[in-house]
């Protein structure tokens, strides 16, 4: 039937309605890529907005629940971890933590704070080395 922002629009011929056609597996492989590349690749919610065609305030509300459920990573005991730990502001004071294999370029843990607390860098580090000796 048409374009409209940027999506195919159809037309039923019974009855004349008209719809967008979504593909949810699609919709949410993307919500994850651009998950990751905030939390990794440290892209701002700017950007995301721009590629993504999202408001800031929808891509952070679709984090914050991807964050809920934050996958729970495995090491080994014996590999030597060298972190580096950075924090990321959001425009409305909200922090994220990571802390990065140094090496292997991978986020071992992250966490959302209002800010890069020692008492808050600890407890992650504690959690981390419970993980380690599991």
């Amino acid at each position: 039937m048409g374009i409209q922002q940027n999506r195919q629009r159809f037309k039923f011929k019974d009855c004349g309605q008209l719809f967008t056609a979504s593909n949810k597996s699609v919709s949410d492989s993307n919500r994850e890529i651009w998950f990751k590349n905030w939390v990794i690749g440290k892209d701002t919610f700017d950007k995301i907005s721009l590629e993504s065609g999202y408001s800031k305030s929808t891509l952070q509300r679709y984090f914050y629940k991807m964050l809920s459920k934050a996958p729970i990573l495995e090491f080994s005991p014996t590999d030597q971890i060298y972190l580096v730990l950075d924090g990321t502001y959001s425009p409305n004071d909200i922090c994220l933590v990571v802390y990065r294999n140094f090496h292997l370029k991978l986020t071992q843990f992250y966490r959302m704070t209002d800010g890069e607390h020692f008492e808050e860098i600890a407890e992650g580090l504690q959690n981390l080395l419970i993980l380690v000796l599991k």
